[in-house]
Parts: structure tokens; sequence; C-alpha cells
């Protein structure tokens, strides 16, 4: 981990917003000593939206060695740590090292069709769905052990940080970020005398695969933090926590919790 943060790049989206947020903070980093590069960035500062933050892990390759901040210029903003107007205290923060790193497991799944596996990670979630958006039927193993067979619209599996997103709006739990587990979120569930699905959302220890086995070799449509692929012919999809993690800055007065109310209610 780097312990000085000198070396710092601005990521932005390109709303008129964010674009002059991005101006005023570079001009005001320059002007505290710190350093604007493109390369080995000690310190990622996304400037937008949630979107925008995890466009920045996607384009630096999921950078396990630079920190990540956000500041807000989007409309939800729940893993944008820093308000605009809050823009002078945050670098005082950064010369006097007046905040904290939280350390976040990300996703890690293979998608295998024809015998050849390609690999993601993911921050939030990922979520399985017939590409034709016809009913998904699969098999769901925890590791090798079948844990049902499920008739229904689709799955998430989501990071604790993705617990918040979609799986919140699903029904799913929110979950601890500090806690590694993955959480799998069925949507809608048949059940009926031909199809009898869980319902509710599981929580899945770290050191466990998820295996989703498709019958029948469907089409799977597969979202990745929002980003859509189809895959044709799908053998299995495996979906595990990475040991890679993500390192985000904090303020000391963050708490999940008020971010929480904050935000959602």
């Amino acid at each position: 981990m780097r312990k000085n943060i000198r070396r710092i790049r601005i990521y932005s989206n390109k709303l008129t917003k964010s674009i002059q947020v991005c101006e005023e903070v570079t001009e005001k980093l320059k002007n505290n000593g710190f350093e604007i590069v493109k390369e080995l960035p000690d310190l990622v500062v996304c400037v937008g939206g949630d979107g925008t933050f995890i466009h920045a892990l996607k384009t630096l390759d999921f950078d396990t060695e630079a920190i990540y901040v956000g500041i807000h210029t989007g409309h939800l903003g729940f893993l944008q740590e820093i308000n605009t107007q809050d823009i002078d205290y945050f670098i005082e923060c950064l010369k006097n090292s007046n905040y904290k790193i939280e350390q976040h497991r990300i996703q890690e799944t293979r998608v295998t069709c024809g015998g050849i596996s390609e690999k993601f990670h993911s921050f939030n979630e990922v979520v399985i769905r017939d590409e034709n958006l016809k009913v998904l039927h699969i098999e769901i193993k925890i590791d090798e052990n079948s844990f049902e067979r499920f008739s229904g619209d689709g799955i998430i599996i989501s990071t604790p940080i993705g617990s918040t997103a979609y799986n919140m709006s699903a029904g799913g739990g929110l979950v601890f970020p500090s806690l590694d587990v993955l959480q799998l979120m069925p949507l809608a569930p048949l059940n009926s005398g031909a199809y009898r699905c869980i319902t509710n959302s599981i929580l899945v220890p770290p050191d466990k695969i998820i295996n989703i086995l498709p019958l029948n070799r469907k089409n799977i449509s597969i979202c990745i933090d929002g980003e859509v692929r189809n895959f044709k012919c799908v053998e299995s999809i495996q979906s595990m926590m990475s040991p890679k993690y993500i390192k985000m800055l904090r303020l000391e007065n963050y708490s999940f919790w008020t971010r929480i109310q904050e935000k959602f209610l």
C-alpha cells in the first residue's frame, strides 16, 4: 500500500458540472503541492456519480495499489464520499493525512462456453438472466453441493457494497461492508405445482464458490456492474470472492449507517 498520497489521477464523466468540478479540483490540488498524473496514481479521484466510480475501477483494471475516492456530482452518489461544497476540507484532510482507508473485496465471475472460460471482476454485482428475458432454469450449487433448481426471472449475486444497489431494490438485505460475503438474491422465483424455489436471499462466505449450471445449455445475459454481455451455449457460471481488495478513502466522520440514512431514508 502506498503510504503517502502525492500522485493523484482525476477521473471524470463528461457532464458539464463534473468537468467544472474536475478543473477546480485539479487547480486546488496543484496549488497544495499534489502531482496530477495519468499513470501509477496513489489516489484516484472520481468526479461524477456511482457509475463514474465503477467505470474508473474498470478503466484502471481494478488496480489494487491505488486508493479511490469520489466527488459527488451525480444523482444518488452512494459511493461518492465528497460533496462539492466540501472540496477544500477534503484537500486539507489529504494534506494532513486526516482520513482512513477501507478495504473491500471484489467479486470474480467466470463464464464457460464451449470449454473456454472468460473472467470478470465486479464491485457491485452480477445479474444473470435468460438472453431473451424468458424464464431462466438453472441449477445452483455452493461449491459442489446442490442448493436448488431455480426457475424465475434471474438471480443477482452481489458484494456487500453492491447490497445497497439492485439487490436492495429487489428485496435483498443490506450487508455491512466489512463482511466478506456474497449475497444470492432470486428475481421473481416461480412457486407453483411445477416449480418450488427459495424466495429469500442467502449469504455465502468468502471461501465458497457459487456455481450456476444452466439447464439445457442456454443463451445467457449477464450484467456485470451495469455492463450487459450475452453468452451463447453457457456451460457454467462461477462467482466467488476475489482475493483482490479495492482501497477506498474515507474521511474521519464517515459512517456506513449514516450514509444509508442520508441516501435512502
